[in-house]
C-alpha cells in the first residue's frame, strides 16, 4: 500500500461489488494527462468530465492494472454516474493540498506559471526527493513537507536577525537600536514574533546556521 493512502482519507468507490480505495499520485496524475489531455495541474471542473473521463480518472485513482476504464465505465450509467462523480471528488480532495489561506485585498494573485517539470525540480531541490519517491506522493503529501520546510526557513532567518541586530546594536554603530526585522528588511507576522520571544541561545545559532552551506 502507497504511504500516501495511509495518510490521506479513506476513499473508496464500489467498482463491481468489490470496494476500490482511490488516491491521486503524481504517477497517476501524469496518466491521466496522457490519456485525456487534461492538465492537471490546473483547476480540473470534475463536474464537467465526460463518462469516458471519470472511468479514466477513477481508474488512474485506483491504480490496479488488473482494471481498466472500460472495466470501471462499464458501471457507469444515468443511474450510477452521480456516485461516480461524488467519490471522484472525494478522492481528489483527499489527494491535493489544503486550501492557502485567502489574499488580502490588496495583494495581487501570483503569476508564476507552474509546469511539471517546475514541480519535479522543487521538490527535488528543496525537498531532496528522489524520482521514484515523488512520483509516488500525493500533492498533499508534497505540499506538507513544504509547509514545514517554509517554517523552518523563517525561523533560521528569525533567528539570524536576531544574532544580526544583536552584533550591530553591541558594535555601537548604529545611531538607533536595530531589531531583527529591520535587520532582515521584513515583515514578520504574528507567529514569527512569537518565535522572536525568549533569549538568543547557542544551541540556537547553530541550528540556523546548520542550513547555510559549509565554505572550502
Amino acid at each position: 500500500m502507497l504511504l500516501g493512502a495511509r495518510l490521506s482519507p479513506l476513499v473508496q468507490l464500489d467498482v463491481g461489488g468489490a470496494l476500490r480505495p482511490m488516491l491521486f499520485t503524481h504517477r497517476r496524475l501524469l496518466l491521466i494527462e496522457e490519456l485525456t489531455g487534461i492538465n492537471t495541474l490546473e483547476r480540473v471542473d470534475l463536474g464537467e468530465l465526460s463518462a469516458r473521463s471519470i472511468a479514466i480518472f477513477i481508474t488512474c485513482a485506483i491504480g490496479d492494472e488488473n482494471i481498466g476504464s472500460r472495466d470501471v465505465g462499464r458501471h457507469i450509467n444515468i443511474r450510477t454516474i452521480r456516485q461516480y462523480r461524488d467519490a471522484l471528488a472525494d478522492a481528489w480532495k483527499a489527494s491535493m493540498p489544503e486550501p492557502r489561506p485567502a489574499r488580502k485585498k490588496n495583494e495581487a494573485p501570483s503569476k508564476i506559471s507552474f509546469s511539471w517539470l517546475k514541480a519535479w525540480a522543487e521538490a527535488r531541490a528543496d525537498l531532496d526527493l528522489g524520482d521514484e519517491e515523488w512520483l509516488d506522493m500525493t500533492p498533499r503529501q508534497v505540499d506538507a513537507l513544504y509547509r514545514v520546510r517554509s517554517r523552518q526557513r523563517r525561523r533560521e532567518n528569525i533567528l539570524i536577525g536576531k544574532l544580526g541586530a544583536a552584533i550591530v546594536n553591541w558594535s555601537g554603530r548604529a545611531k538607533a537600536p536595530v531589531t531583527p526585522e529591520a535587520f532582515l528588511g521584513m515583515d514578520l507576522s504574528d507567529e514569527d514574533q512569537e518565535a522572536m520571544d525568549g533569549p538568543l541561545t547557542g544551541e540556537m545559532i547553530m541550528a540556523a546556521l546548520a542550513g547555510f552551506p559549509k565554505s572550502k
